[in-house]
């Protein structure tokens, strides 16, 4: 008596759980297909983002090294920090892809 009651138990904690499971699955599968079609928005979004802060990181460098804004060193700091900025961040994924 007492191990058909535990059977009873197991029985009913399997059948939540899988119900539970198959209810994550079709909410999973519902997000994804209102979320996919915006993906490419998202992604562009963060990309521009990320410019503007690495472009104020820039200017905010090369004021720091005493380069006036406006001017044709300004314009040389900005350049050359860029391409550094741009070389480090290729050797570092280019590491991460070893």
């Amino acid at each position: 008596m007492k191990a058909n009651r535990v059977w009873n138990v197991v029985a009913r904690a399997y059948y939540n759980a899988e119900i539970a499971l198959w209810a994550l699955l079709i909410t999973s599968v519902i997000f994804l297909a209102f979320q996919l079609p915006r993906l490419p928005a998202i992604i562009a979004g963060i990309a521009a983002t990320r410019a503007t802060e690495i472009a104020a990181e820039n200017a905010d460098y090369c004021e720091r090294l005493g380069t006036k804004a406006g001017t044709r060193a300004y314009s040389e700091c900005l350049l050359t920090l860029g391409d550094f900025r741009l070389k480090v961040e290729r050797r570092i994924d280019e590491e991460n892809e070893l």
